[in-house]
């Protein structure tokens, strides 16, 4: 009976951990260009559309890109359950 419901929980976490490992990605790669930290909902959303445009280039290699996604993705979720960053705090 709860096989679903686990499944869904573990798909649900995988994204969320995916989506804050590529919003780190890109953040660290603006900071690697020169540019500040991200403050605003625009410089937020330029982090997250360059990680998740530098992943899914990484993700075309053959099989190590897939790897590679796979541990971004085990990273991100990692990070979510140990440090709780804002994105998914409680309020």
């Amino acid at each position: 009976m709860l096989a679903p419901a686990a499944v869904l929980v573990a798909l649900v976490a995988a994204f969320a951990g995916y989506v804050v490992a590529a919003y780190a990605v890109g953040v660290g790669l603006l900071l690697l260009i020169g540019r500040s930290e991200p403050d605003s909902v625009a410089t937020r959303a330029l982090a997250a559309g360059t990680g998740a445009l530098a992943v899914g280039i990484v993700a075309l290699v053959p099989f190590l890109g897939w790897l590679f996604v796979l541990a971004l993705t085990g990273i991100g979720a990692i990070v979510i359950r140990v440090f709780r960053p804002g994105l998914f705090a409680v309020a």
